[in-house]
């Protein structure tokens, strides 16, 4: 995920996701360091915005850092990140009125 090349950012992020599929808790370290340093290329982080979605909604009470990152991507500057992450928030099941506002 270091490569400059988004495209290149955004088949790593895949394959990293596809080899850990089977195993919740890679996922959930993978999206909470990814969400630390994020990839640069904004299909790449749409599919983060996915992945965190999906660790987020296994979870009895989400993740604040994980909340926070996509509340942060609402201010990207890729109108398709901002659109995924909106989405993403308004769809989880187990967050509250005032977060769904706020996006």
């Amino acid at each position: 995920l270091n490569n400059p090349s988004p495209m290149v950012q955004l088949h790593a992020l895949l394959l990293l996701f596809k080899l850990k599929q089977y195993d919740p808790l890679a996922i959930s370290k993978l999206a909470s360091n990814l969400a630390r340093a994020p990839p640069k290329g904004p299909l790449a982080q749409v599919l983060l915005i996915r992945c965190i979605a999906s660790v987020i909604r296994r979870q009895p009470q989400p993740d604040r850092e994980l909340l926070k990152f996509l509340q942060d991507l609402l201010h990207d500057k890729s109108f398709t990140v901002m659109y995924e992450a909106a989405r993403t928030i308004c769809a989880l099941p187990n967050i509250n009125r005032t977060q769904v506002i706020s996006a």
